[in-house]
């Protein structure tokens, strides 16, 4: 057993089982502990009802899990009355500018569709990144996701989308990366695309319109729009398959996002509590450490127990 793995054995527990507590099934990222995928699939299978698998990275073959890993992942999930959604690939674009890369990024996305399936995932949640430019609130950044320092000075931890340009381009190239995915032979019965903070939901939905996806309503990313969640969550409620919850802060003029739900503000919380009150399908916490998630979950028993 490698140290890593052993080490596992001395990660602090979370205090109690939340298993079937909440209306919808309740999951966390597969990186909470700084350990492998296994023994963070074991440590917080007990205690929660799905994991979020973070198949990251995707441009290399050897990059994704290998059939063994598969393998064992299924094992473990029976035991522990535990299922799986999937992150997918988001080191490669499937609306990238040139169509050489669109067609890699297919090919690597149909690569994990395919190599995930024995998993019986949930949903495999995709990122639809746009290259282009955005205006937000006194600033101009590429919309990458990149962190960018706010110049308006007034509240940088709400930054409503003032203007984002190329619509038409990034449908356009919504559709053709979605359909080289299909050319591919790529399963897409589990596909659910995931709205981004740099371009407004509203994007997204054509798209789901155009296909019949399923969406996963990210609604940290909403937050930092300054969009109206509860309008958001009406309007697509019949698609949501999984929803992303996570807070986010300022510190030393950066934004930094997939925080706990403590750092929310108070103000955010009785229409997040509405939005969970109404939803069945899972809620992941997309958090990336133990306090976090230990913060959050304390949060949700507050609004919801």
């Amino acid at each position: 057993m490698s140290d890593v793995v052993k080490a596992a054995d001395s990660f602090p527990l979370l205090p109690r089982v939340y298993k079937g507590k909440f209306p919808f099934a309740l999951a966390c990222p597969s990186f909470i502990y700084p350990a492998d995928y296994l023994p963070n699939v074991r440590r917080l299978g007990l205690y929660l009802d799905e994991i979020e698998l973070l198949f990251l990275e995707g441009s290399s073959r050897r990059s994704l899990p290998d059939t063994k890993l598969i393998r064992e992942l299924t094992s473990v999930a029976g035991p522990l009355g535990l299922t799986y959604n999937v992150h997918l690939p988001t080191d490669v674009s499937l609306t990238a500018n040139h169509a050489a890369e669109r067609d890699q990024a297919a090919a690597a996305i149909a690569r994990a569709l395919d190599r995930v399936q024995p998993l019986d995932p949930t949903a495999c949640v995709l990122h639809l990144p746009w290259q282009g430019e955005t205006e937000v609130r006194g600033r101009k950044t590429e919309a990458r996701g990149e962190e960018a320092e706010d110049n308006a000075g007034k509240d940088p931890c709400v930054c409503p989308l003032a203007e984002v340009r190329g619509k038409q381009e990034f449908l356009d190239l919504g559709a053709q990366g979605l359909d080289l995915l299909k050319g591919k032979g790529a399963d897409q019965e589990r596909l659910v695309l995931e709205n981004l903070e740099t371009y407004p939901l509203e994007w997204v939905e054509e798209i789901l319109d155009e296909t019949g996806l399923g969406l996963c309503l990210d609604l940290g990313h909403l937050l930092l729009q300054g969009a109206d969640l509860r309008e958001a969550f009406q309007r697509n409620r019949s698609r949501i398959r999984i929803m992303h919850l996570h807070g986010f802060e300022a510190r030393d003029g950066r934004m930094r996002d997939h925080c706990g739900l403590h750092r929310l503000r108070s103000e955010h919380l009785p229409v997040i509590k509405h939005i969970l009150e109404a939803f069945e399908g899972v809620v992941c916490l997309e958090v990336f450490n133990f306090q976090d998630l230990s913060a959050s979950l304390a949060v949700l028993e507050e609004l919801l127990v």
